[in-house]
Parts: C-alpha cells; structure tokens; sequence
C-alpha cells in the first residue's frame, strides 16, 4: 500500500471516525466532531495524519532496517528497481566501417515530456555486414523448410559472411508474433542445415546452433546489471520473468569450407522434421540481424550532502534531472575533508572493510522506502561506524556517484523512438528499438519483505526438489506481478502449471568411465506456458539456472515432461555447466 493510501486512511480516520467518536463520549470529546473552519488547524490535522500514516506504514512494513540491512548484504540486487528493457537494432555497417557496438554505448529517445530517455546497450554487439534479404517458410505434408537469406552490403562478400558467427534476432512475443515457435522450432525440430550461395551448398550440422544468452560464454552477457556478491542463476530468471523477449536471440556458427562461396546472397536453408505451430504467416521482420537489448541505465550525480549532526539519514536524489527520474543504485560516495580539500572514499557498510589498515572508521547504509510521490522508492542514506552507531564523517561535503534511470516515463518511449545517439555512443549508425520498451518495477518493500527473506534462506538450505519450492521461486523473481494485474494472472497460470519435480539417479559414460549423476525431471501444463514454444523457454531458462546452481563436479541433465502433449524435451548430460560430449 502506498504512502498515500496510509494518509488518506489516517485523515479519514480523524474526520469520520473521530466525529462519531465525539458523539458517543461528549464529556471527554465533545470538539471533536466540530468541523475546523481554520486553515491552520486543518493544516495540522493533515501533517498528523501524514506523520502516524509513515508510522503505521513502517510497523506494517516488519522491521524494514533488519530486512533491508540482511538483503543488502546476501543478495544486493533484490532491493533494486527493474529498469525499462528494449531490443535496439541497427543498421547494417559499410564496408569498411564499425565493427563493434562496444557495451555501454549510449542510446537516447525521442523527447517525452521534454526529456531524452537515456538507454545504454547491454552487451558487446558485434555488427554484420548484411540485411535480412528474406524469410520464407516451405511447409510440406508434416515437414518444413525455413529459408533466411542474407544480402551481404556494398564491398562485402558472401564468403565473410558465412566465415563468421552471426547471431539472429527472433522478433515478437504475443498472439500473432512467432518468436518462441522459430526458437523452439529451429532449436529442436532442425535435422539438417545447408548454406548456400545459390550455386553451392555446405552443410552445417543442427547441433552447433546456439541458444545466445543461456549457453556458454552468452550467460556472461546480462541485460540487467548483477553485483558480483549475487547468485547469477537470480539474474536468469528475474530477466526471463520480466523481459521475455531478451532470449529470443539464436547463434549461427561460422561455416566450414566458407571460402569457397561467391556472390553477395547466402541462404541458411533450416530443414525442420515437424511443421511449426506458428500464429501467423513468417514475414521478414520475424528475423533481424543486429540486434541488442538494451536497457534505460545512466551516470549521474547526487545533489551533494552535508553531514548535519542533527540528522540520521539522508535522502539521495539525482541532481539537474527531471522530477521522474529515479536512483538505481549507489556507485560510489566520497568525502570533502574539511580544511584539507583532500577526497576520500567512503566504503559501504555491506563492504566487509571494516578492519583494513587506514579505514575511515566511517561507513554509510543505505534503506529504501516507499515513495511519497506516487509509484516507486525513495533511497536514504546513513553514515555509520563499525557496529552500525550513528557517526559524523570527518567531512565537509559528501558527494554520491548514482545509477540512474528515466523513471515513468521510459514507459512512453513509442516503437521505434529510441533512435538518437546518446552520450558515449561509438558509431553513427541509424539504429531504433524493434519492441515495446517494458515498463520500470520499483523493488519489493512491502509488508512481506521479512517473509521474502526467510523464504530466500530456507531455499538456499534446501535442494530444489519440491514444486512447492520452485514455485516460490518463480513468484520471488516475477517482479512485475504485483504492480500488473495482466503479469499477475500469467504468473498465476505458470505457477499452476508447475505440477512435479523429481530427481532420480542416472549413469552415464565421460571419457569411457562411468559416472553417476541426477536427472532432474520437471513436468509441466504447456498451456499454463503458452504451448510447447513457451515450455521450452522455460526448461531452457531453468537449465541455465540450474547449471549455475549446480555444483561444478556435480554431473545432471534436465528433462520437461508436457502434460498435456506427452512432449519429452531433454538437454545435454552436463558436469557443473559444462556440457558433456
């Protein structure tokens, strides 16, 4: 409940209750019920009904210094907003021009409200030098044939495009856009593989097609920015659960023997052994090169502090940026000496510097709350000493480095309206987002926040063999279901849907000696999931994580059981996260 919803029912609480009140016991409250035609007096009765609103919110909210301070130090990244996400897509280089769209590089929208939403890319993208020329699909009696040609630009060549890895963007996630069905389709239904410049044809084999973002070096590449403190597989999860569309990504290796094709076209010819459910007819735009996501991140400066002795906390606000704009995280606070004018760095409490030679002896915390203002969360800051005591820094002026973020109004960036180049932008390139730019969700500060909590320890003792387990997983994670009544029924529908883990004990052979292992078996309602596409979505999120979560000589494999269609979907036998040939 909001800050505002707490004032209401405390002011609503004075006028009506407090008359009724006064008619019941004249002798002690006989005023009461008068109604105050003073504006001083109703001034004062509107600042004590926002005063014991903060206070009933703060005993609602369980001991929110306790939580906050145990989150901050066990998983950092909870307390966090989720950002505005996008998928950006640029244009084909020249020849001879930019190679690379290094991570980071800045992105800016159109004005909203008079401002420029400031987004950065969220990874390295290296740039193709090619268009999608077209995409057919070739459906016969119960087989298929996806067709992607690519047109190589000016000066480059067929030969250089098949010679290099090429990553693919499978566009659209909704009732008419085929993005799961192409990625299930042609991660799990491709049994053969020819490229072909129109005279030859190479042959490539099904297996070595990627899954970017979920496989190898690709779960390195996160949209969403992690503390290395964090458990990585959260970080999979929480992106999946919020921004599906950020592992639509698929990898085409480089092509043995490239060389010896010619010409400017190349055609990937993917021959499927089923016929995809697909909502629609595939057109051109299903499959797009160039693609990254990106997310609604910049720098910024706080207003500076003063320590005040009077003072326990501090708010932290964003300085010279509109009244939206909300703080991410805390990157850095240093410290004016005062008469010195030397800096220096003030450590965060969760640091574990506390006992380093030439340790300041001062330290700050940082607690969330609820915004005033509407939607979202207010940052505090506090500077402490080693035992957590209130203590003045020995400074003048405190200065705090932010992670910031537009707020609200990322969520009226319109398709294709990030499309300027921002600041610390690298190429100059026309680019544009390709989807819908996702809504910011502020962290999770409600009353359960101490429930949330022991909930994440006892799921840290306990092996993930129990449905009960995972689901709350799955609905810690999903943090757009609270603040979205639409998130909110599909999370309910997933969680249904989730209907047994098991894990039983296999052998297998590495390296011609025999090694025991768990096979953990997942069984699923597909529709709870979308279908068969977004069942496999999800095991492939949920291997990702579990490989993560796995022990590294731990050897496991994954199977998802559908329910409903009697699908078996099975994943490589792996040692730790590292597949096993």
């Amino acid at each position: 409940m909001t800050t505002r919803r707490y004032y209401e029912q405390e002011l609503a609480y004075l006028r009506e209750l407090g008359e009724a009140f006064s008619r019941r016991n004249p002798d002690v409250a006989g005023l009461l019920s008068a109604r105050a035609m003073d504006p001083d007096v109703e001034r004062l009765l509107e600042g004590f009904a926002f005063l014991t609103g903060r206070l009933r919110q703060r005993i609602d909210e369980e001991l929110p210094e306790l939580a906050h301070g145990l989150l901050n130090l066990l998983w950092p990244h909870y307390l966090r907003p989720t950002p505005a996400l996008t998928i950006v897509e640029f244009d084909a280089p020249p020849a001879g021009g930019a190679t690379l769209v290094p991570a980071g590089s800045g992105l800016a929208s159109r004005p909203v409200e008079g401002t420029a939403c400031r987004f950065r890319t969220c990874h390295d993208l290296p740039l193709v030098p090619a268009t999608i020329g077209a995409v057919e699909l070739e459906e016969r009696a119960t087989t298929a044939t996806l067709a992607v040609r690519l047109e190589a630009t000016q000066g480059s060549a067929a030969a250089a495009l098949a010679g290099r890895p090429v990553r693919l963007f499978l566009h659209g996630i909704g009732e008419m856009a085929p993005g799961p069905q192409l990625l299930h389709a042609l991660l799990r239904e491709t049994e053969a593989i020819e490229v072909t410049d129109g005279a030859r044809r190479l042959e490539v084999p099904p297996g070595a097609l990627g899954h970017a973002g979920l496989s190898g070096a690709g779960l390195a590449e996160a949209a969403l920015p992690w503390p290395g403190n964090s458990f990585p597989g959260y970080r999979v999860l929480q992106e999946y659960l919020v921004f599906p569309e950020r592992f639509l990504f698929l990898d085409l290796p480089a092509v043995p023997g490239a060389e010896s094709l010619v010409g400017a076209r190349l055609t990937w010819r993917f021959h499927l052994r089923r016929r995809p459910e697909l909502p629609g007819r595939v057109q051109r735009g299903h499959v797009r090169l160039n693609c990254v996501p990106a997310v609604n991140l910049f720098e910024a400066s706080g207003r500076p502090i003063v320590p005040d002795p009077g003072r326990v906390e501090h708010q932290v606000r964003p300085q010279g940026l509109h009244a939206a704009a909300s703080v991410f995280a805390i990157a850095a606070v240093e410290g004016t000496v005062q008469g010195r004018g030397e800096r220096i760095v003030i450590e965060p409490f969760v640091s574990y510097r506390h006992a380093l030679p030439g340790a300041s002896g001062a330290f700050y915390a940082t607690r969330l709350r609820p915004s005033v203002l509407g939607r979202g969360a207010d940052t505090w800051i506090s500077f402490v000493d080693a035992r957590t005591a209130p203590v003045l820094p020995h400074v003048s002026t405190v200065v705090i480095g932010l992670l910031c973020t537009d707020g609200e109004l990322a969520r009226q960036v319109t398709l294709g309206a990030l499309d300027r180049p921002g600041i610390g932008s690298p190429v100059n390139l026309p680019f544009c987002n390709v989807t819908r730019v996702s809504d910011e969700v502020p962290p999770p500060l409600g009353g359960d926040l101490m429930w949330r909590l022991v909930s994440g320890l006892a799921r840290s003792l306990q092996p993930l063999g129990d449905i009960a387990a995972l689901r709350a997983l799955v609905a810690a994670y999903d943090m757009r279901a609270p603040h979205d009544e639409q998130a909110q029924r599909r999370l309910e529908r997933m969680l249904a849907a989730l209907l047994a883990i098991e894990s039983v004990p296999m052998e297998t052979l590495v390296k011609g000696v025999p090694v025991r292992g768990r096979e953990i078996r997942l069984t699923l309602a597909e529709s709870g999931f979308g279908g068969i596409a977004g069942t496999f979505l999800f095991g492939a999120v949920f291997e990702a994580f579990l490989g993560v979560y796995a022990g590294l000589n731990t050897c496991w494999r994954l199977v998802v059981l559908g329910s409903e269609t009697r699908a078996e979907l099975r994943w490589p036998i792996r040692m730790g996260q590292a597949p096993i040939p």
